[in-house]
């Protein structure tokens, strides 16, 4: 049985009152209602968590009273990283589990076991003699669970074949909802039973891939289940009243009917009407289905969000990796998160998080948040930075590594800090290994100073006085076609040195607040800005036209991106750009041109040469990583093959590199690449294979093309591999 008490539900607005009893100032953010605080409960010896609004922005109150919101993140908070964050006056841990990801303990139908959030719990307890936890649980079926129910997995519209590729749910699918729901609910009411539940402060919940809400393998175009199919026809049924005549109105087809739907293809998908445009009134299945796969995921959170209020009273607060802006120009559409304005209005989530840019994070970039900071703002959502930064103490195979003195890994540390604070939001360090990054007493003086500040900075106003803000419209890519998401490349652009969209707005000079469309629709957005700048408002319909067309007054500028307001509810139109921008325009459209043919391979190789010399390849980083080998029983065929070996320890091992001057790729091409493979040794769980194309200057950041498969699911201490690179890259 749950324990309720509603002392608190009446004590809140005073308390709030209170607190929050001076006046904000004008450009501060107004909240939204009921998003931005929750109800209150009481529990005899149990702190209060909720996030209120102070001096103008979002914060973390704790017995209702205002806290710098500043976490450690690791696998499992060490014994030093304790120590070290503790001294330092940090009062809120987060964590998984130092051997897995940790998860609902779903051991079987009906079953559940505790062992793993319990030894956790007990080490955060037993390593942090006071402070918050709020533990990282995955949401993920179990293999048990996948096996029962395989109208319930993400299926794709591209066949993986023989691919050994990630298994998931969908988020879509309903029993999945439901059964993990319960085990949720149960697993919430034993943390706060147990003996770390009055230290428990909230629990971040995580889904799909790296448990930050995204479709498994992407690459494949998700989703296609019969869950999700489920799921758009209760969304077109609600979209269209019931109303077969009404969708086939809206689709231009005479025959379809809500159970006869079908899953838009990859040739539906990628299709065009203009360059990458579809042509949105004769596009409609198309964009519906979209909409209905960003919808599936944010509804799923509010499930599993609502159980966690439900079942604590209100108590905990609840965390999701979610709204992240498009960055992986190399990755189709369905990677990325579009549902962003459905997410900011939930009211069962408190805080969101999401790591700042991986592609300028080095000393001097600016690391700029991956999110619409001020946006969540408005609906009172705390913003959280997983400022996962790399210090020199890191160490290969670890990716994302450019600090290399102490200096540079303090002047990293402190701009995570500076973000947080000029932007009013949280933040959690973060160390992968959980106690090898920050092992050197030179952290512990630095986030002892930070904190220090951190405090301070409550006592002063928290408003940000930006004069410049920049309008997202998520759901624009939804109108594109192709193989790849363009927005990502509009604002990260497709390589370090072509720097694009949020790397130049960071370059400017003047600080800059981020919005969606959504919110100054709903007249949500401050009209004090002296510059608005729309980089990707492509696709518009009325009610977002109008909105925007009522901010031409004032001595206000505009700044538009690519092709603002081309795509209507009614179609393409060059007028529509025109009426919007007030410029006159002529329209090109790039000639067709045939492409390459695919046939003809850029290189083939069989390596029975049985040197690397003479040929387009390396021997991988280093150049000493990869051997080639006429071993019995490891050549895959012929006499050579090329092998690669690194202990189960390793997290990356790059064995086979391709020489540039012999095999040069060119910019924004599409290339095939087949091998052959085979593992020798078993690989340890989670173990794959594989491959990108990587610049010769920008290193890892700037990778593209990646795609990797599963090795064989068995346990070792070791892990090999060998391949006889039958490379036919050829351009299509």
């Amino acid at each position: 049985m749950k324990r309720r008490t509603f002392l608190g539900v009446m004590a809140a607005p005073m308390l709030i009152a209170l607190v929050d009893g001076t006046s904000r100032p004008a450009s501060a953010f107004a909240g939204t209602g009921a998003a931005s605080v929750h109800p209150l409960t009481t529990t005899a010896g149990r702190s209060t968590f909720r996030v209120g609004t102070h001096r103008g922005a979002p914060c973390l109150f704790v017995d209702d009273a205002p806290r710098f919101p500043m976490y450690l993140f690791e696998q499992e908070v060490s014994v030093a990283d304790g120590q070290t964050f503790s001294d330092a006056g940090v009062e809120f841990y987060s964590f998984i589990e130092k051997e897995s990801f940790l998860d609902l303990g779903w051991t079987g139908a009906g079953t559940q076991n505790f062992t793993v959030i319990d030894r956790v719990m007990q080490t955060f307890e037993d390593h942090v003699p006071s402070g918050y936890a709020m533990p990282r649980v995955h949401l993920w079926a179990p293999d048990w669970w996948l096996d029962a129910h395989p109208d319930d997995l993400v299926d794709y519209a591209i066949d993986p074949g023989t691919a050994d590729i990630p298994r998931d749910a969908s988020f879509a699918s309903a029993t999945w909802r439901t059964e993990a729901g319960a085990k949720l609910r149960t697993m919430v009411r034993h943390i706060l039973d147990g003996p770390q539940g009055d230290r428990t402060m909230g629990i971040t919940l995580a889904g799909g891939l790296y448990g930050e809400w995204l479709c498994y393998n992407a690459e494949y175009l998700p989703d296609t289940s019969e869950a999700m199919r489920t799921a758009w026809i209760g969304h077109l049924k609600t979209k269209y009243a019931n109303s077969v005549a009404q969708l086939r109105a809206a689709w231009g087809d005479p025959a379809v009917t809500f159970d006869t739907v079908v899953i838009p293809g990859t040739g539906e998908r990628r299709e065009t009407a203009n360059g990458l445009f579809r042509d949105p009134a004769a596009s409609r299945r198309v964009l519906d289905y979209y909409e209905s796969h960003h919808r599936v995921v944010v509804e799923a959170i509010d499930h599993f969000a609502s159980i966690v209020k439900d079942e604590s009273d209100g108590t905990l607060l609840t965390s999701v990796l979610y709204g992240y802006t498009p960055d992986q120009g190399y990755m189709p559409q369905e990677q990325h998160h579009r549902a962003v304005a459905a997410l900011h209005r939930l009211d069962s989530v408190d805080l969101v998080t999401s790591p700042h840019s991986y592609y300028r994070r080095a000393p001097g970039d600016d690391g700029a948040y991956r999110t619409y900071t001020e946006s969540l703002a408005l609906h009172g959502k705390l913003f959280i930075d997983e400022a996962d930064d790399r210090t020199h103490l890191a160490t290969s195979p670890i990716l994302f590594i450019y600090a290399t003195t102490m200096a540079e890994s303090l002047g990293i540390i402190r701009r995570a800090f500076g973000q947080a604070v000029t932007h009013a939001t949280g933040m959690w360090y973060m160390d992968h290994t959980s106690g090898l990054w920050y092992a050197d007493p030179a952290f512990g003086a630095e986030f002892a100073k930070l904190k220090h500040w951190g405090d301070y900075s409550m006592n002063v106003s928290r408003a940000r006085s930006s004069e410049v803000a920049v309008i997202s419209v998520p759901t624009a890519e939804l109108v594109l076609g192709g193989e790849t998401d363009t927005t990502a490349k509009l604002y990260e652009g497709p390589s370090l040195g072509s720097r694009q969209g949020i790397g130049e707005l960071s370059r400017a000079g003047a600080p800059f607040d981020r919005f969606t469309i959504d919110d100054l629709v709903d007249g949500l957005v401050p009209t004090h800005y002296k510059v608005y700048v729309f980089p990707d408002a492509f696709r518009l319909n009325a009610a977002q036209r109008a909105a925007i067309t009522a901010l031409k007054s004032g001595g206000r500028t505009l700044v538009w991106g690519w092709a603002p307001g081309y795509a209507g509810d009614s179609g393409l139109s060059k007028a529509d750009v025109e009426a919007l921008t007030g410029f006159s325009l002529t329209q090109v459209n790039a000639p067709a041109a045939s492409p390459p043919d695919p046939s003809t391979p850029l290189d083939s190789e069989d390596f029975e040469s049985g040197s690397f010399a003479g040929t387009g390849y390396s021997a991988g980083a280093g150049g000493a990583t990869g051997t080639i080998i006429a071993t019995a029983g490891e050549v895959i065929g012929g006499t050579r093959s090329v092998k690669g070996s690194a202990p189960a320890s390793t997290d990356w091992h790059e064995y086979l590199y391709t020489k540039a001057a012999s095999i040069p790729l060119e910019a924004n091409a599409t290339y095939r690449v087949k091998f052959r493979g085979r593992t020798i040794t078993a690989p340890g769980a989670g173990a794959y294979f594989y491959f990108v194309a990587r610049t010769g200057t920008g290193g890892v950041p700037q990778d593209v093309g990646s795609i990797s498969g599963a090795m064989l699911p068995d346990r070792s201490t070791r892990r090999s591999s060998s391949s006889r690179s039958r490379t036919t890259a050829t351009t299509t």
